[in-house]
């Protein structure tokens, strides 16, 4: 499985919110991929970085993994 994570830092010019997003893989193919405006402003681009990677919304990943091996 491999899980890789992106963040704009201010993309919204209005209200200067980061959008975040991560994608999925499992034996290649995307199996969870999620793509969001982020609640808070991030004020550097390192912030922005550090809040998709750490984004809590993983519950769908969570219950994946927990039923991989499973029939």
């Amino acid at each position: 499985m491999k899980v890789y994570t992106d963040s704009d830092f201010a993309g919204d010019i209005e209200d200067r919110k980061s959008t975040l997003g991560y994608v999925v893989l499992w034996k290649g193919g995307a199996v969870a991929w999620l793509s969001k405006k982020q609640n808070v402003v991030a004020l550097s681009t390192t912030e922005a970085e550090y809040m998709a990677a750490t984004k809590d919304d993983d519950a769908e990943m969570t219950q994946q993994e927990e039923g991989e091996g499973k029939p």
